[in-house]
Order: structure tokens, then sequence, then C-alpha cells
């Protein structure tokens, strides 16, 4: 990660650590050194606030809570007020929301004295060129669209080098702020709400836009009863080429309410989208909470995994009063497979009118029906506070800024919950032979062979032996060193999507033209479509010299068909007696090619000097969704 614009010689850590930083998710020593370089750095700064506007502003008052962030001890970022009291012909009054890219100010019109909202992009992103046009696109965007149930844009234009955005200013509540009020909703208000919002979505799907982050923060009831799409700052165009503004493996959106594709294909989603985070949407306006609902460090990882795996919970679990009618449909807005979804908003518009007949939303919004309640609703609990070291930046919308980090990841295995994607699998030690199972996992790996990108993560839980990896390009991580001929490897993987190669490389050392070679066996799918293929594929690689840099080269060996990941974790098992690998299972099946006398003879043309499959060992990935874990190993 580079940056124009900052003061410090050291590297800048990457957006992926950027993020994982923001969800309080490295261990503290990590934590401290990049709150202390970002404390320093003003590119990496810029790059902290953008991820903290990738979530909206949510109106200060409704249930939100206004505080002063703090990512580390090192480091808290200045939030004072700092853009003049009047903007062009609008005079500034007290601010209504506050986010990443900017604040949202009660103005009156000078002249007309009208009042109106107007957004204001933080002066310190004005160096920020990325930052800056989005802010100017979502001044096109908004000023583009006019229909009832979207916020309507009135103005827009910088003034003493401050760029804003003026808008109506709507007297009511967000849906978070009901939420936060009154708890759950009777089925007809849920429902009324739901159809309105889905008819500002059609609205902004017939002038080609889709909307990305829609939530109940995003969602206003005006005092006469009336829904409004706010904020369209990470809406895209229907049918536009890729986003310039959106890099690749950049992820837009709110951990809780976004559709399994949104995390990996942000700049290709389509109106389907909106349609899944309306489910969710709904699903909280009747449970109190998100289907699945985010708390904890590792939250944004688990999100993660949850939302492109796990079965929603049913809604008649929570809600027995719920009609068919909308069970049926709720089960299709959430949908993993976009095309088992309603084709469009209006769609479930359309479906939602009978359902929500009889609704009074009127009676939402009458006098103290949305005051601030003293006690917090049991569903609504707020986020447990953890040390000084490990806090997150607090922010107004109470989601995880790391959503706009640029974090494609996928989970090695996901931390304990009440629907776990993977099942751990039971590692046992041998009954027979002097074997001794040791954990690896007890500090992060080196890097063997490791290419950074905006998305690149490596991160550690000792306590929950989980090593999270995000690696777009092919990496080598050591574990370590075998100096006895004789072992066992174990190892556990998971992949949430399963894109890319992951296994375990052995039997690493360097050659007489010191390049590293080692024994690879890794887990890939080898065909695409609705008959994709995996194979277990044995090879010799080797880290050689590229212009201008390394590289790995694979030459293969053997391969052995085996069944489609489940949703359990794989277990890949190894047994090595010299001169060869002695025995390969997968999920307790041989793999008898890869160990086969022919493979054995292109083994010893590959390897002609190699000692007795002694050396180096770690774990291989290679995927934008790469994630492994090595649980345990044997040796003699």
């Amino acid at each position: 990660m580079s940056h124009e614009h900052h003061s410090v010689n050291q590297p800048c850590p990457s957006r992926a650590e950027l993020a994982a930083f923001l969800c309080a998710e490295l261990p503290a020593p990590e934590m401290d050194a990049i709150g202390a370089h970002v404390s320093r750095c003003t590119g990496c700064e810029a790059a902290m606030l953008r991820m903290d506007g990738a979530t909206s502003i949510t109106l200060l008052g409704d249930g939100g809570r206004e505080s002063t962030p703090q990512l580390s001890r090192y480091w808290t970022p200045n939030r004072t007020r700092s853009v003049p009291e009047q903007l062009g012909q609008y005079r500034l009054a007290e601010p209504l929301g506050r986010g990443g890219m900017g604040t949202v100010y009660r103005a009156e019109h000078v002249r007309l004295k009208k009042p109106v909202a107007v957004k204001v992009l933080d002066p310190r992103l004005v160096r920020d060129d990325r930052a800056v046009a989005r802010f100017q696109r979502e001044m096109e965007i908004v000023g583009g669209v006019e229909h009832s149930n979207l916020v309507r844009a009135t103005d827009a234009g910088e003034a003493d080098g401050v760029h804003f955005l003026v808008m109506e200013l709507i007297d009511g509540v967000t849906f978070s702020g009901l939420l936060h009020a009154r708890g759950p909703l009777p089925v007809p208000e849920a429902c009324e709400l739901v159809r309105q919002a889905a008819l500002g979505l059609q609205g902004a799907y017939e002038h080609g836009l889709i909307h990305r982050d829609i939530k109940p923060s995003n969602l206003m009831l005006s005092a006469a009863g009336q829904v409004k799409v706010l904020d369209l700052g990470l809406a895209r165009l229907r049918g536009a080429g890729p986003d310039e503004l959106t890099r690749v493996g950049e992820v837009m959106g709110t951990a809780e309410y976004m559709a399994p594709e949104q995390w990996t294909q942000t700049h290709a989603v389509d109106i389907r989208a909106d349609i899944y985070s309306l489910g969710c949407t709904l699903f909280a306006l009747l449970t109190g909470e998100a289907p699945f609902p985010g708390s904890g460090p590792d939250s944004f990882l688990r999100l993660m995994c949850a939302h492109q795996q796990d079965p929603p919970p049913a809604i008649t679990d929570r809600r027995p009063d719920a009609p068919p009618a909308l069970r049926g449909l709720m089960f299709r807005m959430l949908a993993k497979n976009p095309d088992d979804r309603p084709a469009t908003p209006g769609e479930v518009a359309a479906e939602l009118a009978e359902l929500a007949a009889g609704a009074d939303l009127a009676a939402l919004t009458t006098a103290g029906a949305v005051a601030a309640p003293n006690v917090t609703p049991a569903r609504l609990r707020r986020r447990p506070a953890y040390p000084a070291h490990l806090r997150r930046w607090i922010l107004v919308a109470g989601v995880f800024a790391a959503v706009g980090a640029g974090v494609g990841a996928s989970l090695l295995r996901a931390p304990a919950r009440t629907h776990s994607v993977y099942t751990e699998p039971v590692l046992k030690e041998d009954p027979e032979g002097p074997y001794k199972w040791r954990n690896l996992l007890t500090k992060t790996p080196e890097k063997r062979f490791w290419q950074p990108l905006d998305t690149s993560l490596i991160n550690l839980n000792t306590d929950k032996e989980v090593l999270t990896v995000v690696s777009p390009k092919p990496a080598l991580l050591r574990l370590g060193t075998m100096s006895t001929p004789n072992y066992k490897i174990q190892i556990a993987l998971g992949q949430t999507q399963w894109t890319g190669g992951c296994g375990v490389y052995f039997g690493g050392y360097l050659d007489a033209k010191n390049e590293f070679n080692y024994h690879l066996i890794d887990y890939r799918h080898v065909r695409q479509g609705p008959d994709r293929q995996y194979q277990l594929i044995r090879s010799h690689g080797a880290i050689v010299p590229c212009d201008p840099t390394m590289c790995i080269a694979t030459n293969g060996i053997a391969g052995s068909y085996v069944p489609g990941p489940d949703s359990k974790e794989q277990i890949l098992e190894l047994t090595v007696q010299p001169p060869n690998v002695l025995q390969v299972r997968w999920n307790g099946v041989e793999c008898p090619e890869l160990i086969s006398d022919s493979a054995a003879r292109r083994v010893g043309q590959l390897f002609p000097t190699q000692p007795e499959l002694v050396g180096e060992f770690g774990i291989y990935c290679h995927s934008t969704m790469s994630v492994s874990i090595a649980r345990c190993i044997t040796i003699r």
C-alpha cells in the first residue's frame, strides 16, 4: 500500500491490515504498532477515513451514540469541526450525523430561510482524489433522481475548498431509531415500511441505480408517514463497467446487511443485492436484529462466512405470527443465489401490499413514540467493551468500517457460533506408532513467499486456533522444519466458496542455484460450472527469479479426483517414510494416484538431489478467497 502523502519511511499497512485494525482483529502488539503508524501517516489516516465512510451517516439522537472514536491507545481520530459556519448561501447549525467521509448538518438558506440538510466532505479528505470523486459522484447521482421515496437533493457545490451536498431536511426517524425506541414492530407496519422502501429502490433502479448499502439506518420514516431511502454514496449505475472508485478486492456495504455476492463482487452486483439487504432489514424490523447479528472483535469475518453459507434463522422461530406469505417472501429475499430472489424491488413491493394492510405508520412517529428508551431492548444489546488496545473505532452507524476496506477474505474456520459453517473435525492421535501430536498454531507463520496486495492479510487467533489468510497471489507460510525423515502431517482446510488452491508444502530446501524447492499437495477445482470437479494435486514447486522479483513455478506430478467440499472442514493427511510419501488421505479416503510408481518416478526426475524429504514445511494458499489452517502435526 502506498500513499502520495505520508510522513514516515516504514511500509504502510495494507488495506486489509487497516481493516482488521478497525475491527480489532489483530493481536495487541500489532494493534498498537499500526495505531502508532497511522497517527503519523496522513495517507493511512485518509484511508481509514474512507473505510469509515463506507458506512453511511446515521442521524444522531435516534438511537445512535456519538462518542470519541479510538482505534488504539496510540491514536484517536480528530473529529473536531473544521468547516466554516457558512457555505455559500447555507448557514450551518448543529450536526445531525457523522461518518468517516464527512458530517451532515442542519442548515438554513440565508435568503429563503428554508431549513435543509447539508452533507459536508471531511476537509481532511480534500487531498484524497478517490474520496473527492466518490463524493462528487454522490452529488450527481442524488441530483439526477426524483422519486417520492428517495431523499431529494436541491443543491451542491464547493465553497472555501469545502465540498458539500444540500438535501431536503426530513422530519422523522430512521428505521434503526424505531427499533431502538420500540423494539420489534407489528407485521403490518414492518411490511409497509419495507414496501415503501422497495418502491424507492424501484425508482432508483428505473434510473439505472443500485444502492449497495440498504440497512435500517439508511431508511427514514417521515412524520407524514412516508419512507425515504437515504445515502446514495455507494450507489453505482446498472450495467456500467468496473467501478473505477472501487478497487479489485474492495468490499462496499455494511456487514450485517450485505448480500453473499457483495463480499466478493462489489463492482458487479445487481439490484438483487439490494433485495437481499432489504430482506435483512425486514427481518430486523420484525425481530429486533439482523439475521446474522455481529458482535465481538472477530465478527467481520464471521459475518462474511454466515452470509455466504449459513441458512438464515426461520422468521417463525422469532415471530410465530408471521403469515405464510411473508415467510415465503423472506425466504426468497434472503436466498444465497441471486437467481432465487425476486427480480426487482417492484415485485417485493407488490407482494408486501396485502401483508401491509391496516398498517398505521403515523402511530410510529407520534410524540414520544421514538424517544430513546431507558433500557436497551434485549435483542439490541450494546456491543461488549474491549480492553483499550482492542477498542475498535466506534462508529455512529454502529457497524464495522472494515466493510469498505477491501477485505476480500474467507474464513479458515468460523469462530464458535450457533450456526457453524464448518464442523470441527476430531483429530486423534494415531493409536499405533511413536507419534505425538503437536499444535502449530502458537505463533504467526513466517512468510516464505508473500506478495502483498491491498487485500492481503495474515491473522492468527491463538485462543481459538484460527489462522486467517487472504492472498490473491500464491503464498507459502512457513510453520517449521522437519529434521527427521519419518513424520506425519494433518491439516484442516476450509474456504467459504473454494475459489482457489489450498494445501500443504513440505520437504523444502535450497538447491545449488539457491532456489527454494518444495513438495506441494493442494486441493483445487479443475472444472468450472455446475459440474465443477475437484482434485488433490501433487506438484513440485520452486521459488525462482522473475523480472523484476521472484515468482513461483510448479510442475505437476500426479492428481487424484476427490469429492467436492461440503460445509465441514476438509482434512488432508500425509505420511512420509523415505524415500517417498507413503500415504495421502483426503477426509479419511486414500489417494493412491499420488503415491503410485509413476508419481515416484516423476518425483525422482524433479527432485534429483533432495535428501529424504526432510526440510521446511508449511501452508500453501492461492486465491482471492484463500484461507487455511494447520491444526496439528505429528513427528517421531
